[in-house]
């Protein structure tokens, strides 16, 4: 039997969450409005609660690049000592769509660098923009 869409959109996540050696402690997909498409949690955050955070950092993160003129965002992330939530968004057939996730990992000088990695495309910036777009291609053969 062959899977659905929202099986093949869990399994997105989940292979996401098992080929990061970072602890996840929450991942949504969410479509333009802000609706879980797939999510995953380990009941440190509610799903609800990463969607609407990701929906007003994705607001926010929109409104400052076109006051500066920067053009559309696709990644954005927040940092803190213990976690960091990042998230990419990405576009199918003309809608937008994000992906996210609270992930653990104090912050110090020797992750600093790795954090910088994650603005020069590695570290788990990169395995989210390789998940969006494994949901990209999911999504279009639904279509």
């Amino acid at each position: 039997m062959s899977m659905g869409t929202s099986e093949k959109l869990s399994e997105v996540i989940r292979s996401l969450v098992t080929d990061s050696s970072d602890k996840f402690h929450g991942c949504v997909i969410t479509n333009e409005r802000g609706l879980i498409v797939a999510a995953m949690d380990d009941n440190t955050v509610s799903n609800e609660s990463l969607a609407a955070m990701m929906s007003l950092l994705s607001d926010t993160a929109q409104r400052i690049n076109e006051s500066l003129d920067l053009g559309t965002p696709k990644t954005m992330a927040i940092l803190s000592d213990e976690r960091r939530l990042l998230m990419h968004e990405f576009r199918v057939q003309g809608r937008r769509f994000r992906i996210g996730a609270i992930v653990s990992g104090r912050v110090t000088s020797r992750r600093l660098k790795r954090i910088r990695g994650l603005f020069s495309r590695g570290g788990i910036e990169h395995t989210l923009e390789d998940a969006a777009k494994r949901v990209v291609s999911v999504l279009e053969e639904r279509a």
